[in-house]
């Protein structure tokens, strides 16, 4: 029973790094498929997602420069979309970027989490010391809406089916 139980927690921990869908997806796959509880569930979901969060935050940056120093096309493609980016939304994130991170990761729908707000942190120079709380907060409180939503769907469809 352990090991079993042990096997669905790694699998929720390792599907939940998936950029697509992160713990949004995680989570609710492992309570309706696997049968778990919303704890361990939503426990192996947020820790998965936090894991791949901080492995993004820090190696993102030194991946583009390797990017930047052996593809000219990507540099200048790139270089440009970053540029237009930072122009646009530069102020706002000097004011803000943490909450803004936090926002932008704890809104439980596809592209909007930890992945996306490690690239924001990367685009933005958010340090690591900043970055790393606020996407873990975000990661936490979409995990707990997912839990919540997932946990009152089973429940109303338990009910229609009585």
């Amino acid at each position: 029973m352990f090991f079993e139980e042990l096997k669905h927690g790694l699998i929720i921990f390792f599907a939940s790094m998936i950029p697509a869908g992160e713990s949004r997806l995680a989570i609710p796959w492992g309570i309706t498929i696997f049968d778990m509880d919303a704890l361990p569930a939503f426990a192996w979901g947020v820790l998965g997602n936090i894991a791949i969060g901080a492995f993004v935050l820090r190696y993102l940056a030194p991946a583009m420069t390797l990017v930047f120093k052996h593809s000219p096309f990507l540099t200048k493609h790139l270089k440009n979309y970053f540029d237009r980016l930072h122009k646009k939304h530069n102020e706002g994130f000097n004011r803000r970027g943490a909450l803004l991170l936090t926002t932008l990761v704890a809104i439980p729908l596809p592209g909007t989490g930890a992945w996306a707000g490690a690239a924001l942190a990367y685009l933005f120079n958010i340090p690591f010391s900043l970055a790393f709380p606020a996407i873990s907060f975000g990661v936490a409180i979409a995990a707990t809406i997912v839990t919540f939503s997932t946990e009152i769907v089973i429940g109303i469809a338990s009910i229609l089916q009585a």
